[in-house]
């Protein structure tokens, strides 16, 4: 899939079901669910986040958050529709977020967490730029009753 047969444009509340839809099924297909309505709709109450869509045919396929901190912009949400996956959206949507970070964010850095046991994340992350910290994480999601190990991974933007 190449650039031009996909469209970009940034989330809004009507968009919040698709995007917990498009989450859930990238990354748990037959798992409890990763992201939920309160999670969503608290990144597009904030300032200082947008969550940007890859769209085709009218259709979003894809999303990342990004939310502003005092000295890095933080990823989350990053998921593309399981069907359309390894066909490079993730790659065009990821560098569509980080222009977006160094032209309005200006932030420096970029930092997100990725679930230690998908090694392929990492993978797709290093290949790109990000390093690893060392940096682990233990986070318990609370409607999921459950514990997930992260790694935090970070990128210096030029």
């Amino acid at each position: 899939m190449t650039i031009d047969t996909l469209s970009f444009r940034f989330a809004t509340f009507n968009d919040i079901e698709t995007i917990i839809s498009v989450v859930n099924q990238a990354n748990f297909p037959d798992k409890p669910k990763r992201t939920n309505y309160a999670e969503v709709s608290n990144i597009l109450n904030q300032n200082d986040a947008v969550i940007l869509l890859a769209v085709k045919n009218e259709i979003i396929i894809a999303c990342i958050a990004l939310t502003k901190k005092p000295q890095h912009c933080h990823i989350s949400l990053f998921a593309v529709n399981a069907d359309l996956q390894n066909q490079g959206i993730g790659s065009i949507l990821l560098e569509k977020a980080e222009e977006y970070i160094k032209t309005y964010f200006k932030q420096p850095k970029i930092k997100l967490e990725i679930l230690y046991q998908r090694k392929n994340l990492l993978n797709f992350y290093l290949h790109r730029g990000y390093q690893r910290t060392g940096i682990f994480l233990i986070e318990e999601i609370s409607y999921l009753k459950q514990s997930f190990q992260f790694e935090v991974l970070e990128k210096a933007l030029n």
